[in-house]
C-alpha cells in the first residue's frame, strides 16, 4: 500500500510506502527460441506454485508474474533459472 500525491496535471506520484503487501511482481520476457517461449508456457510453469500471470501484448510478450506472500520463493527462483 502506498501514499501518493497528485500533481497539477492529474498525474499521481508515489511518495511513500505505507504497508508492504507481501506480494511481489516478477517480469519475464520469454526468449522466442527457449523452453518457455510463450506467455502461456511461462504461466504453465509457475501456476502450480499459485502464481498468476498477465501478458503485456502479443507484439511485446512481457509476462508479469504475481507472486503471493506465501509462495515458495526458492522454487520460484529455481524455475526462473
Amino acid at each position: 500500500m502506498v501514499r501518493f500525491t497528485t500533481d497539477p496535471q492529474g498525474v499521481r506520484w508515489v511518495v511513500e510506502r505505507v504497508e508492504w503487501s507481501g506480494t511481489c511482481t516478477i517480469l519475464v520476457l520469454p526468449a522466442p527460441d527457449g523452453p518457455k517461449s510463450t506467455a502461456v508456457a511461462v504461466h504453465e510453469v509457475f501456476a502450480p506454485l499459485g502464481i498468476g500471470a498477465e501478458l503485456h501484448s502479443a507484439e511485446f510478450p512481457l509476462v508479469a508474474l504475481s507472486v503471493p506472500p506465501d509462495a515458495d520463493l526458492s522454487a520460484v527462483k529455481a524455475l526462473l533459472d
